[in-house]
């Protein structure tokens, strides 16, 4: 029986010689490590694979490469990427074919030992928290599927660190958040990392007007985080790559799912649910709650 790997490679293979796509947005694994890459039909597709290091929302390489003949592995929680992406006419759904995975739960690499073994494990306290709380582990909306499906253990309920943040008062939660902030050194893997940030000169590059110090500091760190935060807000799909790429271990997901909470609550909005589906924002209401309004 044909391993998902082999099974992955053969159908990348039939997409190049069928002459389908002229891209292919994939993970090839190389010393031990998984990355992703923009495979073509002269690349080597041997190291072409798919694992539970299989990190990267690979829908944030989308933007660049729009207009091409695109394929990509898409797990089942990006699927709402490419729904926000559509809707907001940053692709071309009919240029894309979405190749569907049985997602096995991808690992924390924080929570790691040196023990290689534990890359195999199923226990979900090595998962990444986006995958203990999963719904659904093979891709809908596919165009086509690799392996095998699988069953979709009972999601964990509730988000410990997001819940521990809000049971906070007011007072002590601006403190634990400025105390964050005062961590991150600007590098922008946040920014670079998500699948929605896609503008071709970002705010923080603007100088004419200058939104925003580029200096590091306690202040200017905040506010480029709050402005960021309130550019996603109802269009995150918490595919919690910001977090996972801050080299400093900044929880921005959290930030942005308080955001996704309060469109829940008061719009009954989830960003990505269909390609139909407007940003909140951009999207109006006769009926629409107003009791926010002072």
């Amino acid at each position: 029986m044909a391993t998902i790997r082999e099974e992955l490679q053969a159908a990348v293979r039939r997409l190049f010689e069928d002459d389908k796509i002229d891209y292919f947005l994939g993970y090839v694994d190389d010393y031990g490590h998984t990355f992703p890459a923009i495979l073509t039909k002269d690349s080597d597709l041997s190291g072409l694979t798919f694992d539970r290091k299989s990190y990267n929302n690979l829908a944030a390489f989308l933007p660049e490469l729009r207009g091409s003949r695109l394929g990509l592995i898409c797990k089942q929680c990006e699927v709402r990427t490419l729904n926000v992406l559509a809707a907001e006419e940053q692709l071309e759904r009919e240029k894309l074919v979405v190749v569907g995975v049985p997602c096995p739960a991808m690992i924390d690499p924080r929570k790691l030992s040196a023990d290689e073994a534990e890359l195999g494990s199923d226990d979900p306290a090595l998962w990444q928290e986006k995958c203990r709380r999963c719904l659904e582990r093979n891709t809908p909306t596919a165009d086509l599927f690799v392996g095998e499906k699988i069953s979709t253990p009972t999601p964990a309920e509730g988000w410990p660190l997001l819940e521990e943040v809000e049971a906070k008062p007011a007072e002590e939660r601006e403190a634990w958040w400025r105390e964050q902030m005062s961590l991150c050194i600007r590098c922008y893997a946040c920014r670079l990392a998500c699948p929605l940030c896609y503008c071709h000169q970002c705010f923080v590059e603007d100088n004419k007007p200058q939104w925003l110090d580029k200096s590091v500091g306690a202040e200017n760190n905040l506010h480029y985080h709050i402005i960021r935060a309130i550019h996603l807000a109802g269009r995150c799909i918490e595919c919690q790559e910001c977090s996972r790429v801050c080299p400093v271990g900044i929880p921005v997901d959290v930030l942005n799912n308080v955001l996704s909470r309060d469109f829940a609550s008061r719009f009954g909005y989830a960003s990505g649910e269909t390609a139909e589906t407007k940003p909140a924002l951009v999207a109006y209401e006769r009926d629409d709650p107003e009791d926010f309004i002072l």
